[in-house]
C-alpha cells in the first residue's frame, strides 16, 4: 500500500477522520438501528436536516437519534403523545407513540436553541433523548448516519 493511502494524523488515518464507525449498544433507535449493529457515519457533515439520523456525544454516552427539528423550531409534545414542529403535526413512520418525559427539565411548548437540534429516538418508549436532556449542540454531532451493518451474535 502507498504511504500516503495509510499516512495517520494525530493517531487517526485519514478514513476514520472521514468516516465514523461505532457499534448500537441498545435498543434506543428501534427497528432503524438494532443492538449489535455497526454504525457507519460521515463525519464531515455540520449541516443536518430534519430526519437525519446522527450520532452524537451526550455527556459520557455516545448516542444514535433521529433529528426532529432545528435552531429556532417550536418543539410541543402533548399528553396524547401528538408531536409537532412548528404548530404541524409529525407523521412518523416510528413503531410506538412519543411520550413526554416525565423527569425531563424540558416543558413545552419549547424553541429549540440557534445551534443545537432536538434529537429523538425511534423507539419512543425509552426517553433518552432531548425530552430527558434537552437539545443537542451542532458541535456535540459527530456524524451522519449513512449506511449500517445488521450484525448479530458473532
Amino acid at each position: 500500500i502507498h504511504t500516503r493511502y495509510t499516512r495517520q494524523t494525530n493517531g487517526q488515518s485519514m478514513l476514520t477522520q472521514i468516516l465514523q464507525f461505532s457499534r448500537a449498544r441498545n435498543n434506543d433507535m428501534y427497528p432503524s438501528i438494532r443492538a449489535g449493529d455497526i454504525v457507519l457515519g460521515y463525519r464531515l457533515d455540520k449541516e443536518f436536516e430534519k430526519n437525519d439520523v446522527v450520532v452524537f456525544q451526550q455527556g459520557e454516552y455516545q448516542r444514535a437519534g433521529r433529528i426532529v427539528a432545528k435552531g429556532g423550531d417550536t418543539v410541543t409534545l402533548d399528553e396524547s403523545g401528538a408531536l409537532l414542529v412548528n404548530g404541524t403535526l409529525q407523521y412518523e413512520k416510528i413503531p410506538l407513540e412519543t411520550l413526554p418525559c416525565e423527569y425531563g427539565t424540558i416543558t413545552y411548548p419549547y424553541t429549540v436553541p440557534s445551534d443545537s437540534y432536538f434529537i429523538l429516538n425511534d423507539y419512543r418508549q425509552e426517553q433518552r433523548d432531548s425530552r430527558e436532556f434537552g437539545p443537542v449542540k451542532a458541535s456535540d454531532i459527530q456524524s451522519r448516519v449513512i449506511s449500517l451493518l445488521r450484525r448479530r451474535e458473532i
